[in-house]
């Protein structure tokens, strides 16, 4: 919570402020952590796609609670309780979610599995991998 001291005390007290600023700080430090490794321990590779896989999680996370937060359409209602838009809650939401995660990854995992199969940490690409690879022609 050091990053929303940070910040003027009109932005802190703000929820959605203080979620990105947590999370984008999170996945931030997170991918500085992961460059220097796998520049160190994984030669022939590029320290800023292994960032970027990183950071690009963050972008993913922020993406996620903003797009449903429209979706569900949370806003005040008469009495001051919540009131769910479009989708409400359950098996549907749990569906887009998921969906939203496979999306998500089939597009960003690629920026990590390059670098391990560069580096010679995987020999070979793993299955699922390997079919994405093949349809985005990686492999």
């Amino acid at each position: 919570m050091y990053l929303l001291s940070l910040l003027p005390s009109s932005l802190s007290q703000n929820k959605k402020v203080g979620k990105v600023t947590v999370v984008g700080g999170v996945f931030f430090l997170s991918g500085v952590i992961h460059a220097p490794v796998a520049s160190h321990g994984m030669p022939g590779s590029d320290p800023l796609a292994m960032a970027s896989f990183f950071w690009l999680q963050g972008v993913g996370v922020v993406t996620e609670m903003w797009v449903m937060d429209w979706v569900l359409g949370t806003k005040g209602g008469k009495d001051g309780k919540a009131v769910r838009g479009m989708l409400g809650e359950g098996w549907g939401v749990d569906l887009l979610r998921g969906l939203w995660v496979a999306v998500w990854m089939y597009f960003t995992l690629p920026f990590v599995v390059r670098e391990f199969v560069g580096a010679g940490l995987w020999e070979i690409y793993p299955v699922p991998v390997k079919v994405f690879c093949r349809v985005l022609g990686y492999c």
